[in-house]
């Protein structure tokens, strides 16, 4: 037990370090500390308190892994990140200047309108409010949607973080004026709501991490100051006790469904309140280094799966347009995920929803490298989401780093969805590129209409 705790006080200390010799900084590396603490927890804290309860060849396990998480995980994500934003920053050291496209405006907000509501309407007509994974029934009542019902329920839920953080970003970079602000104002008020009603129902991380990303593209991209002024301090301290405000409410809904009430009931939001027995403890469900354990054995005798667990989250980006019988049977089973096929083909569990980390995927795939693998992905991904909101020059950029960032931030996910979890959604994100609804200059409220249809090009030019 001693061993794991100093390995997770190493882990703490290696970015204070970087904060007091000023190699990171307070808000510019905001997203770096959200990634960086979820590691902490899954990889770290939440394993070395469920390893008191268990056997000690398991918890020799467990520390073996923490060991290795230092220098393949959190050393080089670190130093990768910090060498890869500088790179971006230089590169992108110009003065910016957007305005905000009115008719693209109104087409923009007027789509995640017609998404949030759409999302809306099928979630209450199907019973869909509640869609935690292997709850009763819900694998079939989606699969049983049309393809129009399941296109709204789907994509609203995908694409709203992105949505709305762009909208964000859009009001603080674009600075609208108007009544197209109060546009913008109303979009990012509808997608965030609805979105939010969302992940209060199913999910209490996206929850956290949503209201995360907002809070994150406010600061990142106000003005650098060399000392904490007291209104961020404030900001920071409002958005932690939110967080745990979120968390409590959401545990309220879930455990209040769980009992046959309902999701609406006011007693919902009373964070002092009990509704029922409560899930297991965080110390597991938080519990990143678990399933590695677990299939670690037969990994090092067989082999790893070298990318064949991913085949099945691969196959699924393509329904449900190509949807087949394969695809329909796993859906049902709730066996979507390279997880579940790592826990079947290494430890002999079927189990759909076993807690896990996007190490744990990496890992059952690659084997130690995969813990490399996943910090240096996420390094080059979060450096450029930062400084595409901070100093990104050109529109196209601006957008791709707000869509780059709704992706990356979960460290919950599976690592095949920072892989290719992102090809179903390119075509929204093409489609807004085209919309292009910021554009360089200062006069773009008056422009053209034929300045309008070539606003791609210019943005990427």
């Amino acid at each position: 037990m001693t061993e794991l705790w100093i390995a997770s006080g190493a882990a703490v200390i290696l970015p204070l370090v970087a904060l007091l010799a000023g190699v990171l900084r307070w808000p510019r590396d905001f997203f770096l500390g959200v990634l960086y603490a979820q590691a902490l927890a899954y990889l770290f804290v939440a394993p070395s308190l469920a390893a008191a309860d268990l056997p000690t060849n398991t918890q020799g396990r467990y520390a073996y892994f923490l060991w290795w998480a230092l220098p393949l995980f959190c050393l080089p994500f670190l130093i990768c990140y910090r060498i890869v934003l500088a790179r971006y920053e230089r590169k992108w050291s110009g003065l910016r200047q957007f305005t905000v496209r009115p008719t693209a405006s109104v087409l923009f907000v007027s789509g995640s309108a017609l998404l949030a509501f759409g999302w809306l309407w099928v979630a209450l007509t199907r019973n869909l409010l509640y869609r935690r994974l292997g709850a009763e029934g819900i694998a079939g009542a989606q699969l049983d949607l049309s393809l129009l019902e399941f296109g709204l329920y789907r994509a609203f839920m995908e694409y709203a973080p992105f949505l709305a953080i762009f909208a964000l970003a859009v009001l603080r970079i674009g600075q609208p004026v108007g009544w197209v602000r109060h546009l913008w104002r109303v979009g990012l008020a509808l997608t965030g709501t609805l979105y939010g009603l969302n992940v209060l129902i199913n999910s209490r991380l996206s929850g956290v991490l949503f209201l995360a990303a907002l809070v994150g593209v406010y600061l990142v991209t106000a003005p650098e100051t060399r000392r904490i002024r007291p209104e961020r301090a404030i900001l920071g301290l409002m958005t932690v006790l939110a967080a745990l405000y979120v968390v409590r409410v959401s545990e309220n809904i879930r455990e209040r469904i769980s009992n046959g009430g309902s999701a609406f009931d006011v007693g919902n939001l009373n964070p002092g309140g009990k509704v029922g027995g409560g899930e297991e403890g965080y110390q597991l469900r938080l519990n990143g280094i678990d399933l590695i354990a677990l299939i670690a054995d037969n990994v090092e005798a067989q082999g790893p799966a070298y990318g064949s667990a991913w085949a099945v989250p691969l196959l699924l980006q393509a329904d449900p347009l190509f949807r087949t019988e394969l695809t329909e049977q796993m859906k049902r089973a709730a066996l979507t995920t390279a997880k579940s096929f790592l826990l079947l083909q290494y430890a002999g569990i079927a189990e759909p929803d076993y807690y896990s980390c996007m190490i744990s995927d990496a890992y059952g795939n690659l084997g130690l490298p995969g813990f490399l693998a996943v910090a240096l992905l996420l390094a080059l991904t979060c450096a450029f989401a930062t400084a595409g909101l901070r100093r990104g020059t050109s529109p196209a950029v601006l957008l791709i780093a707000c869509f780059v960032l709704s992706r990356i931030l979960p460290f919950e996910q599976e690592f095949s969805g920072i892989l290719f979890g992102w090809l179903k959604l390119m075509p929204l994100v093409i489609a807004v590129l085209l919309l292009n609804p910021l554009a360089r200059g200062e006069s773009a409220g008056h422009e053209a209409p034929e300045a309008q249809a070539g606003g791609l090009l210019a943005s990427v030019s």
